[in-house]
């Protein structure tokens, strides 16, 4: 959740693009941290340690979201900057970037991340189409 980039999202929200944060955090320091991002009410929907049986690298966090979103898994579009994350959402069935720098690359890749960006400055949305600094392009229709 530290790599949260309050643009991102915030064009996310203009486009009413459905947006959840599923984290191993405990509620108080989610929202927290969310406020010290100025990002507090840009998500529809939280998943945390308390709404969990099972944290990441389970699927049940991701699982449970896609649930309360109402979409199907493997629509879903997950971005983690660990691997413990990667693995719960790819074990869901869902798409995963990793956001990490290059010491972090291989391991993100190799817990099934479809490709890894630095941050979120390195994302751009043009017409419903995410498109990533290493020049990949996801439909963001559903």
């Amino acid at each position: 959740m530290r790599t949260l980039d309050k643009h991102f999202v915030q064009k996310l929200q203009q486009l009413n693009f459905p947006r959840g944060v599923a984290t191993s955090s405990h509620k108080e320091r989610m929202e927290q941290m969310l406020e010290r991002i100025g990002l507090a009410n840009h998500f529809e929907y939280s998943i945390t340690a308390h709404d969990v049986i099972k944290g990441k690298p389970d699927p049940e966090p991701y699982l449970k979201m896609a649930a309360i979103l109402g979409l199907d898994p493997g629509t879903c579009m997950v971005f983690e900057d660990a691997i413990s994350g990667v693995q719960s959402a790819i074990a869901a069935g869902m798409y995963c970037i990793g956001i990490g720098n290059t010491l972090s690359v291989e391991k993100l890749m190799a817990a099934g991340a479809i490709e890894v960006i630095e941050n979120f400055n390195h994302l751009s949305i043009e017409h419903g189409i995410l498109k990533t600094s290493n020049k990949n392009r996801y439909s963001l229709m559903q």
